[in-house]
Parts: C-alpha cells; structure tokens; sequence
C-alpha cells in the first residue's frame, strides 16, 4: 500500500497528504467510471432509435471537458477527508494518522473500511452488478430484442458492449477480494 511503508526515501506531510488524497480519491473515480461506462453501454444496448453507441458516443464527446473536470471533483470530493487525517508519522520515516487529535484504533480501523473497501469498490459494484447482469443477457444472444446476426450495426453495440462488460468484470473480479479481506483482517487485528 503506498501509505503505509512505500518507498520514498524520506517523505514529508505534504507527501503523505498527497498520496493519501490520490491514493483514495483515484480509487474512487476508477470504479465509478467503470460503473459509468457500465451504464452507458446498457443505454445504448435498449436503445429506441436503434443508433446505439454513435449516439451516446457524440454526446460524451461532447461534453467531454465536463466529464474530465467532474472526475477532478470527485476525486477532491472523495480524496479529501484522507488528506486531512493523514500525517507524517512519529518517527519523520512513514505516512501514518494524523497525530494532533485523539483517533482511538477503532477510529482509524472502520475509517480505512469505509475509505478503502467499502465506499470505493464494494458498494458501487454491489449497485452496478444487476445492470452488468441485465447488459450480459441482452447481449449473450445473437437475436435479442429483435435484432438479427445479420444487423451490422447490432453486431458492432454487442461486441462494444461486451467490452465494457468484460472490462467492468475483470476490475470488479480482482479488487472485490482485496476489499473483502479487507473487511475481515483489519476488523481481526483489532483483537
């Protein structure tokens, strides 16, 4: 983990805040967007008009500037409340929690739940499982909704959504573990 024992030789405050804030905060923004994505590629796939990705992909287009400066916020929004307890530890050799106000281990234990488990991997991806389900079986045939093999253009929305899809399951595949035996170790050592 990069707080906690990485390797800058000597770190500073402002290091550790740094890191604390894009450590969390890009977390965050990573399994949202992919539940964006996600989200996107289940619109286009029931989409009426039948124009599928190209729609959806003009429009993100253009609202790009909007979007990027959306996921700046959130990773500040997100990233903050790390940044603030995090501080140089005792020993001027580590980043550990902030030392100038009382945070008993329980404190610190169900914080870095919530922030590095809960908040940023386990609950969006809790939400986003029935729309990665529902995306999965309107595309796992090759006549769904009316569309025939033979439709070029619900050809290329099927293999574009099973992209997203198989990308959304690969992130989702290897961090929920990580998450989960997060909720069970941090909570062990406590005893």
């Amino acid at each position: 983990m990069l707080l906690h024992g990485h390797a800058a030789p000597l770190p500073s405050q402002s290091g550790c805040k740094l890191a604390a804030f894009t450590t969390v905060g890009m977390s965050h923004v990573i399994t949202y967007l992919l539940c964006g994505i996600l989200l996107l590629a289940r619109a286009a796939v029931y989409s009426s008009n039948g124009a599928g990705f190209s729609q959806i992909d003009s429009r993100v287009r253009r609202g790009f500037p909007w979007i990027l400066l959306g996921l700046f916020a959130f990773e500040g929004v997100t990233g903050m409340a790390p940044a603030i307890y995090m501080d140089l530890g005792t020993n001027g050799k580590e980043c550990n929690a902030t030392q100038s106000m009382p945070l008993t281990a329980e404190a610190f234990v169900g914080g870095h739940i919530l922030l590095f488990s809960l908040l940023p991997y386990l609950v969006p991806l809790a939400l986003c499982t029935w729309p990665a389900i529902r995306l999965y079986s309107s595309t796992a045939s090759t006549h769904s909704g009316g569309h025939s093999s033979d439709d070029q253009l619900w050809v290329y929305t099927r293999t574009q959504a099973r992209t997203v899809l198989f990308l959304f399951l690969s992130y989702a595949l290897a961090y929920s573990p990580v998450a989960i035996i997060t909720l069970s170790v941090f909570p062990a050592l406590m005893k």
